[in-house]
């Protein structure tokens, strides 16, 4: 038996190299770690990410964010105000094209203002403070934006760099950056090498890439860290006081702090589930609500546009295995967030 299971495995895995490429093979890594952020989209990287679901092409300035132009500390010409957005990968537009993100859309339908995408993969609001600290001070936004996901609260509880603290009433990173530290520094892109064909096993990818959809049916997630009801409770007071420090830190620089939550694929979509993953850990609409009223701070909540869109056309906004936003997702995105950051600009 063990013999035929043997046998049987190696045809598998030669069979799928003669007929399918995993897109891991195919993709070319965006993001690498940052001494000053935690990790960051790599400078000046050109490439595309694919997944089973979708291919896209992706292109980072030499400053390591998703853009085209370098970002300056005066605005550039024609541009009155400037918005930085703050977020992880939903605000970096992981599953779309450039000009297909929200931050993109913002940015076309906003010819005066300068948007800069300040997403990256895997950003907590911990990374997203040591962002506003160093590229926030540098470029005095007129309105910063936090996008929060609910996978935030885990990176926040689970995570203690980049850390900061309150001193005299003034944010301060512990121990704070390098002086030699330029957030607006052009460089050139890291050296990075594909993984080998020889060294990557085709079965075990095609398991966890094109299975995906399948092991959240039937097995969900990864266990979570925060489960339990008092790490819940332990996570949200870990968040509410980072909260509280981006909105101090946007008042030092001069800047208007809002955030937006984002909403779970399946409370859009209600055949988008995750086994084992309940409204306990994707309902967050009323505690960050709660959280960003106790510190005077707008939130604006998407789950309401998002899914009004979805339940008037029946088309979908999320990537299903994936479950980051499609086009149509980012556009709704978008559409929610104009007018919110037109009236913020017109109060400047």
């Amino acid at each position: 038996m063990v013999v035929g299971v043997a046998i049987a495995l190696v045809a598998a895995e030669l069979v799928l190299r003669l007929t399918w490429t995993p897109a891991a093979l195919r993709s070319t890594p965006a993001f690498v770690e940052h001494p000053v952020y935690g990790f960051a989209p790599a400078p000046s990287r050109r490439g595309r990410h694919v997944t089973p679901e979708y291919g896209h092409a992706f292109a980072h300035n030499a400053q390591g964010w998703r853009r085209r132009e370098s970002i300056t500390a005066a605005l550039p010409a024609g541009k009155q105000h400037r918005v930085l957005l703050l977020g992880d990968s939903f605000t970096y537009g992981l599953g779309v094209d450039d000009d297909a993100t929200f931050a993109a859309r913002l940015q076309e339908a906003l010819p005066t203002v300068d948007v800069i995408n300040a997403g990256c993969n895997g950003m907590g609001q911990r990374e997203q403070l040591a962002v506003l600290d160093q590229l926030g001070a540098a470029t005095r936004p007129d309105v910063v934006v936090v996008n929060f996901f609910w996978n935030d609260l885990t990176d926040n509880l689970r995570r203690h760099e980049p850390a900061f603290a309150l001193q005299d009433g003034r944010v301060v990173r512990v121990p704070p950056v390098d002086a030699a530290f330029a957030p607006l520094a052009l460089l050139s892109e890291p050296e990075w090498q594909r993984p080998s064909a020889w060294t990557t096993s085709y079965l075990q990818q095609f398991v966890k890439e094109e299975l995906k959809a399948a092991r959240y049916r039937w097995f969900g997630i990864r266990d979570r860290f925060v489960a339990s009801a008092d790490e819940r409770d332990a996570a949200w007071a870990v968040t509410g006081e980072l909260l509280g420090l981006l909105r101090t830190r946007a008042a030092e620089i001069g800047a208007t702090l809002l955030v937006t939550c984002l909403p779970d694929h399946n409370q859009v979509d209600p055949t988008a589930v995750i086994a084992n993953l309940g409204e306990a850990e994707f309902g967050v609409q009323e505690r960050l609500q709660a959280a960003c009223s106790g510190i005077g701070v707008i939130c604006i909540d998407l789950l309401p546009p998002m899914r009004d869109r979805f339940t008037r056309i029946g088309q979908p906004l999320f990537w299903f295995a994936d479950r980051h936003l499609n086009v149509l997702g980012h556009q709704v995105v978008a559409e929610a967030l104009l007018p919110v950051l037109q009236a913020e600009i017109g109060s400047k």
